[in-house]
């Protein structure tokens, strides 16, 4: 009789290392810039409230268990793909930015005391936690943070698609929301574009709110302004604004980048930067106003003239019952979309 070995090979599998780290080491990696925080497919930082945060902490000084972090080791730099808001939040307490919440439930501990002459004592003993920062902590506490062993897994070899579907079934149970899922939609090219623009000044400073970028607004705009100038330049169909056709055409722009568009894009909001000090503007119009910058920085009008018909429409939006006519069915369907375009139109 011949026995047959079969063994199988499977080319496409992804492959990570378990490791676990002490807090010590996770402080000096970060400190040494060895961990991204900016990884394409993770939220913004503190989306954590700060009890959440603290209970991080506690659970840290408790021995619970907390889950692993999953990081991208594709390159050298790794980028945070589960676990964001747990190592920021490590971080910070270890920086001493975050203070635990008031009324923190004590902890009660059994340490082991020596005296001058050498002789131990064994103790209970309460610890209160609440309102302090990190370097208030006893050393008893600061002792078990700084020895608290972390487990990571890092992902050594996979392709791009890979990443993203392990991200979506890590954050499956997870309330994620529409706008924060489209970034697992994009490529990673087209979503570095996005992220670019993003970071502009103007974007980050004056157009979006904290809490606007803490829902990925600002990522769900830029999307919409490049459907909208795909539109005119490409003559892509515009739908509706609704969940399947913005994801479509996110499937459309992985294969039809254009450079040029995101040049004079960039150019456009670094424009409005110069002319516009401040802004307050709703989050559906955004991208039909970054639409007409563009335009008018592609058609090489005035840009100052521009910007005043923006600040005119900010300071004057409650009164502009022409505009809200063109809004009242709601913002994402097709009639909506094409009459703020006609409205926009008018304005370059």
């Amino acid at each position: 009789m011949i026995n047959i070995l079969l063994i199988l090979r499977r080319n496409c599998l992804m492959e990570y290392n378990s490791k676990t780290y002490g807090t010590q080491k996770i402080k000096n990696d970060i400190d040494k810039n060895l961990y991204s925080f900016n990884h394409y497919l993770q939220r913004e930082e503190n989306q954590w409230n700060r009890k959440a945060k603290s209970l991080l902490i506690d659970s840290m000084l408790r021995g619970y268990i907390i889950l692993p972090f999953v990081i991208d080791k594709r390159d050298k730099i790794g980028g945070i793909i589960e676990g964001k808001q747990r190592l920021s939040t490590l971080r910070d307490f270890l920086d001493n930015k975050l203070r635990m919440t008031n009324n923190m439930e004590p902890l009660v501990l059994d340490v082991v005391t020596v005296d001058e002459d050498g002789n131990t004592k064994d103790e209970t003993k309460e610890f209160d936690i609440s309102g302090k920062k990190f370097r208030q902590f006893d050393k008893e506490l600061i002792d078990i943070i700084t020895s608290y062993q972390f487990k990571f897994y890092e992902i050594t070899n996979a392709t791009d698609k890979e990443i993203v579907d392990n991200f979506i079934r890590l954050n499956a149970g997870k309330p994620l929301t529409n706008k924060q899922l489209r970034k697992t939609v994009s490529s990673k090219e087209v979503s570095s574009e996005i992220a670019s623009i993003c970071n502009l000044p103007f974007m980050k400073d004056k157009l979006i709110t904290k809490g606007q970028k803490k829902s990925a607004a600002d990522i769900d705009a830029v999307i919409k302004t490049l459907l909208l100038i795909s539109n005119k330049e490409n003559g892509y169909e515009i739908k509706t604004f609704n969940v399947p056709d913005i994801q479509a055409f996110q499937i459309w722009y992985n294969d039809n980048q254009n450079e040029h568009v995101i040049s004079q894009l960039t150019d456009a909001i670094n424009e409005l930067d110069k002319n516009i000090e401040t802004i307050s503007i709703k989050t559906t119009s955004i991208p039909f106003m970054l639409y007409a910058a563009y335009r008018t920085i592609e058609e090489d009008k005035d840009m100052t003239e521009f910007a005043d018909k923006v600040k005119d429409f900010v300071a004057n939006y409650n009164n502009n019952t022409d505009y809200s006519a063109l809004i009242k069915n709601g913002t994402s369907s097709n009639a909506s979309i094409q009459a703020r375009l006609d409205y926009w139109n008018e304005l370059v």
